[in-house]
C-alpha cells in the first residue's frame, strides 16, 4: 500500500489556475507549462470552446493533444460529453514548437445547456516528445491531462439571429447574412451571406448543393434550397466571399426560422506546412427576418 501510495505521489502533480486544477503526470509537467486561458459557452447553439496554451520548457517539442484520441468532458450531474479538437485541426501534431514560446490548442464540446455554470472534469490524451525523437511522454493507458472545476464563462445572447457554425469553421472563418429578401409575387427568398478566413493562407469553400439543404419556417415546415453550383472560390486572409442560395415560401412568412446549407472548405495553412486542413458540414442560419418586396 505504502508503494502505491509513494508512486501516486511521484506520479500525478495538481496545479491551481484560476479556481480550476489542471492534473497531469510529474514527468509531463517538467517538460511543459500547461494553462486554460478561457472556457466560452455560446448560448444559443450550446457549444463550449475550451482554450488550453502548452510551452515547452526545456526543449523544442511536438505535441498531440486530443487530437488522434477522444476526449471526454462531465458536468456536474454526471452527464459525458465528447471533446474535439479544433485547433491545430486534424490528427497531425503540432511540431517544433520553440522553448518558452506558448502554443495554444482549441477544444470544443457540442451540447452543454447554458445553465451548466461548469465542468467538473476534462480529460485530454496527449503525446508530447523532443523533436529528435528521443524524449516522449504519452498518456497511453496512463493518466491523461485532466481540468477539473472549470467554469463556463456564457456569452450573452447576441440577439435572436445566429449563425451555428460547426466547431471546424469555428475560429477560422467569420460567416455575416447580407440580407434576406423575398419577392412577394414568387415567394422566392434569396439569401445572401459572406465568408471571411481570418486566419493566415487563402481559403476555399464552396456550397456543395447536396440534398441536404433545407430552409424551414416556424411551423416546421420544409423547403428545398437551391444554389448556384460553383466552383470553389478562393480568397486570401480577411477578404469575404459571397454567397446566393434561394427558396420558395410563403409570402406571409416572417422569417427563415432555419437555413441548413452544406460547405466544403479547404486552408492551405496547416501543422505541416504543406497539407490543406480540409473540412466538410452544415452551416446554420437561424431567425433570419424576411423584406418581402
Amino acid at each position: 500500500m505504502k508503494r502505491i501510495l509513494l508512486s501516486l505521489v511521484l506520479l500525478i502533480l495538481c496545479l491551481s489556475v484560476k479556481g480550476q486544477q489542471i492534473v497531469a503526470t510529474e514527468k509531463l509537467l517538467e517538460a511543459v507549462d500547461l494553462n486554460v486561458v478561457s472556457c466560452v459557452g455560446y448560448p444559443e447553439s450550446g457549444q463550449v470552446a475550451i482554450t488550453l496554451t502548452l510551452t515547452p520548457r526545456n526543449f523544442m517539442l511536438n505535441a498531440n493533444i486530443a487530437g488522434g484520441w477522444e476526449g471526454r468532458a462531465y458536468d456536474a450531474a454526471g452527464r459525458q460529453y465528447r471533446t474535439r479538437r479544433v485547433y491545430p485541426s486534424g490528427t497531425l501534431h503540432k511540431s517544433d514548437i520553440p522553448q518558452g514560446i506558448p502554443f495554444t490548442f482549441l477544444f470544443g464540446i457540442e451540447g452543454v445547456d447554458a445553465k451548466t455554470p461548469m465542468l467538473k472534469s476534462v480529460t485530454l490524451p496527449f503525446h508530447v516528445n523532443a523533436g529528435n525523437y528521443n524524449f516522449l511522454i504519452h498518456s497511453g493507458n496512463n493518466a491523461p491531462i485532466e481540468i477539473r472545476d472549470l467554469p463556463i464563462a456564457w456569452q450573452k445572447p447576441s440577439g435572436k439571429s445566429y449563425i451555428r457554425l460547426p466547431f471546424e469553421l469555428m475560429g477560422n472563418v467569420d460567416l455575416d447574412v447580407v440580407s434576406c429578401i423575398g419577392d412577394k409575387a414568387s415567394g422566392l427568398v434569396t439569401v445572401e451571406f459572406t465568408t471571411m478566413c481570418n486566419i493566415g493562407g487563402d481559403t476555399r469553400m464552396s456550397l456543395c448543393d447536396s440534398r441536404e439543404d433545407k430552409a424551414f419556417d416556424n411551423a416546421g415546415n420544409a423547403y428545398e434550397v437551391k444554389t448556384k453550383r460553383m466552383e470553389t472560390l478562393v480568397a486570401p486572409q480577411n477578404t469575404p466571399l459571397k454567397y446566393t442560395v434561394t427558396f420558395t415560401m410563403p409570402a406571409d412568412t416572417k422569417e427563415v426560422t432555419v437555413l441548413r446549407v452544406d460547405y466544403a472548405y479547404s486552408n492551405n495553412q496547416s501543422d505541416w506546412g504543406c497539407r490543406q486542413n480540409q473540412d466538410r458540414g452544415m452551416i446554420e442560419f437561424h431567425h433570419i427576418p424576411i423584406v418581402w418586396q
